[in-house]
This record gives C-alpha cells, structure tokens and sequence, in this order.
C-alpha cells in the first residue's frame, strides 16, 4: 500500500473510534446519574476490572498490553472528570441556586450566559453588551425569552420587534430567528424544554 492509501486507513479507522467513544461517554454519563457519591463515580475496583479485560483481550490478539492500558487508564481518566464534573453539577444544581454562584460562559462576542437546570427544563440568564448580535439560526428546543434590562431587536420567522424591560417572546421548535442589542446593555431570562446540552458546561 502506498503512504496515501494507509493514512486514509487510518483515518477510517479513527472516525470509527470516534464514533464508539461518543456511544461510551453516553452510556459512563446514564451510569453516572445512578451513582451516589464522588467515590462511586471513581471505583477504582472497577477501574482495574476493566484495565484487567482490556489487557487480557489485547494479549489475545497480539496487541502489546501495556501500551493497551496505558491507553484504557487515559481514556477512563477522562471519562471519570467528566462524570465527576456533570455529578457535581447536578447535585449543586438539584436544590438552591444563587446566580451570583453560578459560572459564567460567554457564547458568543459580547454575549455571556449562566445556566441553571433540571432533568428536562432549563432557565440561562443572559448578559449582553451594546449592539451585540446573534446571528439568525433555529435549535429543535421551545425557548421563552423575557427581558429584565435594556431593549433587545428580535427577529423570528421574518417578523421584527423591539423587545424592551418585561416584554418577552415564545419561539417554539426550529423557527428561525435572530437578534440584535440596541445602544445599551440588555439582560434577558430564558427558559428552554429541553435541556441545551451546549449551555450545560462553563
């Protein structure tokens, strides 16, 4: 085979291994929302009942061992933060909350966000600097905005109207809209059925 034709193996092979980790970081996450403490998401005993299996299945089929654990003990490494990140967020998250208290993320130029959030709804609270935009787009989630500051020029499904302090607009699944801060800073509440998983993580 030519160099080429390898490395076009190989990127094949890798879309496929993409593929499985996104299938297994799916299932670590269902299995992390039946655990009960810090120290179950981290069980070490199953830590190295799966290192066990996996060195044992690379043995038998040529694959040297310890490079093959070496590689599980990263990929479960990383699987176990992320189940120990979403484990402490969702009990932080499960009862009392201050905004004050929660992190902030910034989407997009200008536009920052903090998230608060159950099983299935969830509430962003949304700072925006003057003449900030978002660009026209749609998402499958039903969003209820409500403006608290400033005024803000919404766009959706080709009608515009200038939202200002208590005003707010329902967009349901997959309308098109967009919006655009006036000359001052805005602040708006959303709440959103279901959960955006992109708003979950600072």
């Amino acid at each position: 085979m030519e160099l080429g034709e390898i490395r076009q193996e190989i990127d094949k092979i890798d879309t496929e291994i993409i593929g499985l980790l996104s299938k297994r970081a799916g299932l670590v996450s269902k299995a992390g929302k039946l655990k009960k403490d810090e120290q179950e998401v981290r069980d070490p005993k199953r830590v190295e009942q799966v290192i066990n299996k996996v060195k044992a299945k690379a043995a038998g089929i040529d694959f040297d061992p310890s490079m093959a654990e070496q590689i599980y003990r990263t990929i479960i490494g990383c699987f176990i933060d992320r189940e120990l990140k979403e484990f402490k967020g969702e009990n932080l998250l499960s009862l009392f909350f201050s905004n004050n208290h929660l992190p902030s993320k910034e989407i997009l130029n200008g536009i920052t966000l903090k998230a608060v959030y159950g099983d299935k709804t969830m509430m962003t609270f949304f700072e925006f600097e003057p003449n900030a935009v978002i660009p026209s787009h749609k998402h499958p989630h039903e969003q209820i905005t409500y403006i608290i500051e400033g005024a803000i020029e919404f766009t959706v499904n080709g009608e515009t109207k200038v939202l200002k302090v208590g005003d707010g607009v329902v967009i349901r699944s997959n309308q098109e809209h967009s919006a655009k801060i006036l000359d001052k800073p805005a602040k708006a509440v959303d709440a959103w059925y279901p959960v955006r998983e992109d708003y979950r993580e600072p």
